[in-house]
Protein backbone atom coordinates (compact mmCIF):
# COMPACT_ATOMS: atom_id res chain seq x y z
CA UNK A 1 0.00 0.00 0.00
CA UNK A 2 0.99 4.09 -0.50
CA UNK A 3 3.63 4.49 2.58
CA UNK A 4 2.61 7.51 4.49
CA UNK A 5 3.87 10.71 3.33
CA UNK A 6 4.51 10.14 -0.09
CA UNK A 7 3.00 12.71 -2.23
CA UNK A 8 2.14 12.24 -5.99
CA UNK A 9 3.55 13.96 -8.67
CA UNK A 10 1.78 14.41 -11.83
CA UNK A 11 3.08 15.79 -15.62
CA UNK A 12 1.31 19.00 -17.32
CA UNK A 13 -1.46 16.30 -18.63
CA UNK A 14 -2.10 15.48 -15.17
CA UNK A 15 -1.20 11.41 -15.17
CA UNK A 16 0.59 10.56 -12.12
CA UNK A 17 4.08 9.90 -12.93
CA UNK A 18 5.78 9.07 -9.57
CA UNK A 19 5.81 9.57 -6.22
CA UNK A 20 7.52 12.18 -3.77
CA UNK A 21 8.64 11.33 -0.09
CA UNK A 22 10.15 14.27 2.27
CA UNK A 23 13.17 12.70 3.86
CA UNK A 24 15.25 15.11 6.19
CA UNK A 25 15.79 18.11 5.06
CA UNK A 26 15.36 16.72 0.95
CA UNK A 27 13.54 14.66 -1.13
CA UNK A 28 13.28 11.32 -2.87
CA UNK A 29 11.40 10.48 -5.90
CA UNK A 30 10.25 7.41 -6.55
CA UNK A 31 8.76 5.75 -9.85
CA UNK A 32 4.93 4.34 -10.04
CA UNK A 33 6.46 1.09 -8.91
CA UNK A 34 7.71 2.82 -5.85
CA UNK A 35 11.09 2.25 -6.40
CA UNK A 36 13.72 5.46 -5.73
CA UNK A 37 14.97 6.85 -8.41
CA UNK A 38 17.26 9.73 -6.35
CA UNK A 39 19.40 9.60 -3.73
CA UNK A 40 18.85 11.02 -0.44
CA UNK A 41 18.81 14.56 -0.36
CA UNK A 42 17.68 16.44 -3.42
CA UNK A 43 15.40 19.59 -3.55
CA UNK A 44 11.77 19.05 -4.49
CA UNK A 45 12.59 20.39 -8.53
CA UNK A 46 15.50 18.10 -8.87
CA UNK A 47 12.80 14.90 -7.92
CA UNK A 48 10.15 16.59 -10.14
CA UNK A 49 12.51 17.24 -12.93
CA UNK A 50 13.84 13.23 -12.38
CA UNK A 51 10.19 11.70 -12.45
CA UNK A 52 9.26 14.28 -15.36
CA UNK A 53 12.14 13.18 -17.62
CA UNK A 54 11.42 9.26 -16.60
CA UNK A 55 8.06 9.24 -17.41
CA UNK A 56 6.05 5.88 -17.92
CA UNK A 57 7.64 4.11 -20.61
CA UNK A 58 9.70 2.04 -18.56
CA UNK A 59 6.39 0.05 -17.36
CA UNK A 60 6.42 -1.46 -20.72
CA UNK A 61 9.84 -2.71 -20.15
CA UNK A 62 11.33 -6.35 -19.89
CA UNK A 63 11.82 -7.52 -16.14
CA UNK A 64 13.35 -10.20 -13.93
CA UNK A 65 11.51 -11.53 -11.48
CA UNK A 66 12.84 -13.57 -8.13
CA UNK A 67 9.35 -16.02 -7.03
CA UNK A 68 9.06 -16.36 -3.80
CA UNK A 69 10.19 -20.24 -3.79
CA UNK A 70 13.47 -18.29 -5.78
CA UNK A 71 12.97 -19.36 -9.34
CA UNK A 72 13.85 -16.59 -11.70
CA UNK A 73 11.58 -15.74 -14.15
CA UNK A 74 11.27 -13.09 -17.33
CA UNK A 75 8.34 -11.16 -17.19
CA UNK A 76 6.16 -8.06 -18.13
CA UNK A 77 4.46 -5.20 -15.89
CA UNK A 78 0.20 -6.58 -15.88
CA UNK A 79 -1.00 -3.94 -13.59
CA UNK A 80 0.24 -1.24 -11.40
CA UNK A 81 -2.08 0.63 -8.74
CA UNK A 82 -0.56 1.95 -4.68
CA UNK A 83 -1.64 -1.87 -3.75
CA UNK A 84 -0.15 -4.16 -5.61
CA UNK A 85 2.05 -4.75 -9.13
CA UNK A 86 0.71 -7.74 -11.29
CA UNK A 87 3.38 -9.14 -13.33
CA UNK A 88 3.23 -11.57 -16.15
CA UNK A 89 5.36 -14.47 -17.31
CA UNK A 90 6.87 -13.50 -20.40
CA UNK A 91 9.17 -15.52 -21.73
CA UNK A 92 10.86 -14.86 -25.21
CA UNK A 93 8.08 -12.40 -25.37
CA UNK A 94 5.13 -15.37 -25.55
CA UNK A 95 2.97 -13.06 -22.96
CA UNK A 96 1.61 -11.02 -26.25
CA UNK A 97 0.43 -14.61 -28.49
CA UNK A 98 -2.65 -14.61 -28.92
CA UNK A 99 -4.98 -17.05 -26.98
CA UNK A 100 -1.99 -17.05 -24.49
CA UNK A 101 -1.98 -17.84 -21.12
CA UNK A 102 0.87 -16.83 -19.00
CA UNK A 103 0.95 -17.22 -15.49
CA UNK A 104 0.52 -14.28 -13.00
CA UNK A 105 2.42 -12.68 -9.54
CA UNK A 106 1.69 -9.96 -7.74
CA UNK A 107 3.79 -8.61 -5.50
CA UNK A 108 3.30 -5.54 -2.83
CA UNK A 109 3.92 -1.73 -3.19
CA UNK A 110 6.23 -0.56 -3.27
CA UNK A 111 7.96 -3.52 -5.04
CA UNK A 112 10.83 -4.79 -3.51
CA UNK A 113 13.78 -3.91 -5.28
CA UNK A 114 15.30 -7.46 -4.26
CA UNK A 115 12.52 -9.47 -6.09
CA UNK A 116 11.90 -7.01 -9.24
CA UNK A 117 14.91 -6.10 -11.45
CA UNK A 118 14.97 -4.47 -14.82
CA UNK A 119 17.49 -6.52 -16.28
CA UNK A 120 17.22 -9.19 -18.32
CA UNK A 121 19.41 -12.14 -18.97
CA UNK A 122 20.99 -12.59 -22.31
CA UNK A 123 19.29 -15.50 -24.45
CA UNK A 124 22.34 -18.06 -23.62
CA UNK A 125 22.87 -21.29 -25.66
CA UNK A 126 23.23 -23.87 -23.37
CA UNK A 127 24.57 -26.71 -25.57
CA UNK A 128 23.86 -30.32 -25.67
CA UNK A 129 26.66 -32.58 -23.89
CA UNK A 130 26.86 -36.25 -24.72
CA UNK A 131 28.55 -38.98 -22.51
CA UNK A 132 31.17 -41.74 -23.67
CA UNK A 133 28.12 -43.82 -24.92
CA UNK A 134 26.64 -40.57 -27.14
CA UNK A 135 23.66 -40.16 -24.42
CA UNK A 136 22.75 -36.79 -23.01
CA UNK A 137 23.86 -35.67 -20.54
CA UNK A 138 21.30 -34.58 -17.85
CA UNK A 139 23.61 -32.42 -15.60
CA UNK A 140 22.24 -31.78 -12.23
CA UNK A 141 20.67 -34.87 -11.86
CA UNK A 142 22.60 -37.30 -12.41
CA UNK A 143 23.10 -39.84 -9.85
CA UNK A 144 22.80 -39.76 -6.02
CA UNK A 145 26.44 -41.61 -5.55
CA UNK A 146 29.12 -40.19 -8.30
CA UNK A 147 30.96 -42.82 -9.14
CA UNK A 148 34.59 -42.58 -7.71
CA UNK A 149 35.99 -41.58 -11.62
CA UNK A 150 33.79 -38.31 -11.79
CA UNK A 151 35.68 -36.49 -8.77
CA UNK A 152 38.59 -34.34 -10.51
CA UNK A 153 37.53 -34.94 -14.30
CA UNK A 154 35.41 -32.34 -15.79
CA UNK A 155 34.20 -33.95 -19.56
CA UNK A 156 32.45 -30.69 -20.65
CA UNK A 157 34.21 -27.58 -18.92
CA UNK A 158 32.93 -25.79 -21.94
CA UNK A 159 29.08 -26.13 -20.47
CA UNK A 160 30.33 -23.27 -18.04
CA UNK A 161 30.90 -20.49 -20.70
CA UNK A 162 27.18 -18.93 -20.17
CA UNK A 163 28.20 -18.27 -16.79
CA UNK A 164 30.92 -15.37 -18.16
CA UNK A 165 28.22 -14.26 -20.52
CA UNK A 166 25.76 -13.42 -17.67
CA UNK A 167 28.37 -12.31 -15.53
CA UNK A 168 29.37 -9.47 -18.41
CA UNK A 169 25.53 -8.75 -18.63
CA UNK A 170 25.67 -7.89 -14.97
CA UNK A 171 28.75 -6.18 -14.95
CA UNK A 172 26.98 -3.78 -17.93
CA UNK A 173 23.95 -3.32 -16.57
CA UNK A 174 24.95 -2.42 -12.92
CA UNK A 175 27.19 0.27 -14.54
CA UNK A 176 24.35 1.56 -16.61
CA UNK A 177 22.19 1.65 -13.65
CA UNK A 178 23.65 2.55 -10.84
CA UNK A 179 26.20 5.42 -9.92
CA UNK A 180 29.51 3.62 -9.94
CA UNK A 181 32.99 3.54 -10.96
CA UNK A 182 34.28 0.83 -13.35
CA UNK A 183 37.77 -0.83 -13.38
CA UNK A 184 38.71 -3.21 -15.24
CA UNK A 185 42.55 -4.55 -15.49
CA UNK A 186 43.89 -7.81 -16.98
CA UNK A 187 46.01 -10.80 -15.27
CA UNK A 188 47.28 -12.86 -17.66
CA UNK A 189 44.39 -14.70 -19.52
CA UNK A 190 42.07 -13.53 -16.74
CA UNK A 191 40.54 -9.82 -15.84
CA UNK A 192 39.39 -8.19 -13.08
CA UNK A 193 36.44 -5.70 -12.96
CA UNK A 194 35.66 -3.39 -9.97
CA UNK A 195 32.41 -1.33 -9.57
CA UNK A 196 32.58 1.17 -6.73
CA UNK A 197 29.31 3.04 -5.53
CA UNK A 198 30.43 7.02 -5.75
CA UNK A 199 28.40 7.70 -2.71
CA UNK A 200 26.39 5.91 0.30
CA UNK A 201 27.49 3.03 2.26
CA UNK A 202 27.09 0.22 -0.52
CA UNK A 203 29.87 -2.04 -0.94
CA UNK A 204 32.57 -2.75 -4.10
CA UNK A 205 31.90 -5.36 -6.02
CA UNK A 206 34.74 -6.93 -7.75
CA UNK A 207 34.28 -9.86 -10.82
CA UNK A 208 37.22 -12.14 -11.45
CA UNK A 209 36.78 -14.14 -14.78
CA UNK A 210 37.18 -16.95 -15.70
CA UNK A 211 38.13 -19.02 -13.04
CA UNK A 212 41.54 -20.45 -13.49
CA UNK A 213 41.22 -23.46 -16.11
CA UNK A 214 37.33 -23.02 -16.34
CA UNK A 215 34.80 -20.72 -17.46
CA UNK A 216 33.03 -19.37 -14.49
CA UNK A 217 33.46 -16.11 -12.49
CA UNK A 218 34.56 -15.51 -8.90
CA UNK A 219 32.85 -12.34 -6.81
CA UNK A 220 34.26 -10.44 -4.16
CA UNK A 221 32.58 -7.77 -1.91
CA UNK A 222 31.75 -6.29 1.68
CA UNK A 223 34.86 -7.14 4.02
CA UNK A 224 35.35 -11.05 3.68
CA UNK A 225 32.02 -12.22 1.19
CA UNK A 226 33.82 -14.42 -1.39
CA UNK A 227 32.12 -16.64 -3.84
CA UNK A 228 32.19 -18.51 -7.33
CA UNK A 229 30.66 -20.08 -9.72
CA UNK A 230 30.76 -22.86 -10.50
CA UNK A 231 32.17 -24.07 -6.65
CA UNK A 232 34.37 -26.78 -7.91
CA UNK A 233 33.48 -28.11 -11.78
CA UNK A 234 33.97 -31.28 -11.12
CA UNK A 235 32.00 -34.15 -12.60
CA UNK A 236 31.47 -35.51 -9.89
CA UNK A 237 29.30 -32.35 -7.85
CA UNK A 238 27.04 -32.12 -11.12
CA UNK A 239 26.30 -28.64 -11.32
CA UNK A 240 23.41 -27.48 -13.12
CA UNK A 241 24.39 -23.57 -15.38
CA UNK A 242 20.83 -22.84 -15.45
CA UNK A 243 20.93 -23.19 -11.48
CA UNK A 244 24.26 -21.59 -11.31
CA UNK A 245 23.09 -18.44 -13.36
CA UNK A 246 20.24 -18.08 -10.89
CA UNK A 247 22.28 -18.25 -7.98
CA UNK A 248 25.08 -15.61 -9.30
CA UNK A 249 22.03 -12.78 -10.35
CA UNK A 250 20.54 -13.39 -6.94
CA UNK A 251 23.74 -12.83 -5.19
CA UNK A 252 24.53 -10.11 -7.36
CA UNK A 253 21.19 -7.97 -6.64
CA UNK A 254 21.53 -8.96 -2.86
CA UNK A 255 24.86 -7.06 -2.97
CA UNK A 256 24.09 -4.31 -4.69
CA UNK A 257 20.38 -3.95 -3.03
CA UNK A 258 22.55 -3.56 0.66
CA UNK A 259 20.73 -6.76 2.22
CA UNK A 260 24.48 -8.29 3.25
CA UNK A 261 25.51 -7.98 6.98
CA UNK A 262 29.00 -9.47 8.26
CA UNK A 263 30.20 -9.45 11.58
CA UNK A 264 33.17 -11.41 13.61
CA UNK A 265 32.13 -13.54 16.61
CA UNK A 266 33.57 -16.16 19.55
CA UNK A 267 35.35 -17.34 20.67
CA UNK A 268 33.10 -20.38 20.91
CA UNK A 269 34.30 -23.83 22.87
CA UNK A 270 37.89 -24.27 21.16
CA UNK A 271 37.38 -21.98 17.83
CA UNK A 272 38.85 -18.55 18.73
CA UNK A 273 36.66 -16.34 16.25
CA UNK A 274 34.39 -16.82 13.24
CA UNK A 275 33.29 -14.85 10.29
CA UNK A 276 29.13 -14.52 9.87
CA UNK A 277 28.09 -13.18 6.35
CA UNK A 278 24.00 -12.92 6.55
CA UNK A 279 21.48 -12.21 4.14
CA UNK A 280 17.95 -10.99 4.23
CA UNK A 281 16.91 -13.49 1.56
CA UNK A 282 17.50 -17.10 2.81
CA UNK A 283 18.01 -18.32 -0.94
CA UNK A 284 21.39 -16.31 -1.07
CA UNK A 285 24.57 -17.79 -0.25
CA UNK A 286 26.70 -16.95 2.41
CA UNK A 287 29.91 -17.61 0.34
CA UNK A 288 33.34 -19.29 1.06
CA UNK A 289 34.83 -16.95 3.54
CA UNK A 290 32.50 -16.96 6.10
CA UNK A 291 33.33 -19.96 9.01
CA UNK A 292 35.75 -20.70 11.39
CA UNK A 293 39.12 -19.59 12.12
CA UNK A 294 41.23 -22.54 10.63
CA UNK A 295 44.40 -21.01 13.09
CA UNK A 296 44.62 -18.06 10.71
CA UNK A 297 45.13 -14.59 12.58
CA UNK A 298 42.14 -12.68 14.05
CA UNK A 299 40.35 -10.29 11.37
CA UNK A 300 40.05 -7.31 13.43
CA UNK A 301 38.98 -5.58 10.61
CA UNK A 302 35.38 -7.05 11.12
CA UNK A 303 33.56 -5.79 13.42
CA UNK A 304 32.00 -7.56 15.90
CA UNK A 305 28.34 -6.19 15.86
CA UNK A 306 26.73 -6.50 12.21
CA UNK A 307 28.05 -4.46 9.80
CA UNK A 308 24.70 -3.95 7.14
CA UNK A 309 25.97 -2.65 3.67
CA UNK A 310 23.75 -0.38 1.96
CA UNK A 311 21.87 -0.27 -1.41
CA UNK A 312 24.16 1.08 -4.49
CA UNK A 313 23.18 4.72 -5.43
CA UNK A 314 21.27 4.59 -8.77
CA UNK A 315 23.04 6.54 -11.82
CA UNK A 316 21.14 10.09 -12.68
Amino acid sequence: MLPEGWIPHRRGDGEVVGWLEIVGDGVVAHDLLGRRVTAPGVDWHEAEQALEERGIGYLADPYTLLTADGAIVAVRIGEVTTDRVTVVEDAFGGASVVGADPATHVLPFPVPRTRLWNYVRPRLDLGSWLDGDGRPIEYGSRWLEPPEDSYSTCRHPERFAPVVEVARALIDHLERTYDVERTENPEGERTRITLTPTSGDGTPITVLLPLAGLPGVEITAGLRYRNWWPGCGCDACDESVPDLLDELERAVFALVEGTMREWRSGPSGDVPWMIEVEFDDDLVDSGYEAGWSSGSPEPVDVPTTPRRWGPWPLRG
